[in-house]
């Protein structure tokens, strides 16, 4: 019997939970959910999230990849040292942003492993390009997904 995979975001039908076409379709969309969720958003998990989507109103300095902190008294519940972390950046430099959804995708996405993220800044289209590889736990293939967030300011 082949491996079912449940649709996410959970819909239902006739009573039933709809499934996923495959395995990478649904660790797209699980991934997909980490990147969009703000920290602090989930009453069932606050941990989960991505502090990115905290910054959204915030200044992005388009040269070194930073992001500054515009209202020091409003953002009390973000993690400590948020603003000094890059965007630019891969997985392994723990100042960037890119360790920090490598985590979040390691903690919340069991299936996979060996999960590596990069991030650049694409100054023209005005977008941060996220890339994730990795290896699925389930069938040992390599994983890779792509997506781009619009900036904010």
């Amino acid at each position: 019997m082949p491996t079912e995979y449940l649709q996410n975001p959970l819909r239902i039908r006739n009573g039933r939970f709809l499934r996923a076409g495959d395995e990478k379709e649904s660790i797209d969309a699980n991934i997909y959910m980490i990147i969009h969720t703000s920290l602090n958003s989930l009453p069932i998990d606050h941990n989960m999230g991505f502090t990115l989507n905290n910054l959204r109103f915030e200044i992005l300095d388009e040269k070194s990849g930073v992001v500054y902190n515009s209202a020091p008294e409003i953002y009390t519940d973000l993690p400590e040292n948020v603003y000094s972390r890059k965007i630019v950046g891969i997985s392994r430099n723990m100042n960037t942003f890119a360790a920090e959804l490598s985590d979040e995708i390691g903690k919340y996405e069991r299936r996979l492993t060996d999960v590596a993220v990069t991030m650049s800044y694409q100054r023209l289209e005005r977008m941060i390009m996220i890339n994730v590889r990795a290896v699925s736990r389930i069938t040992l293939k390599p994983y890779t997904y792509r997506t781009a967030i619009k900036v904010w300011s």
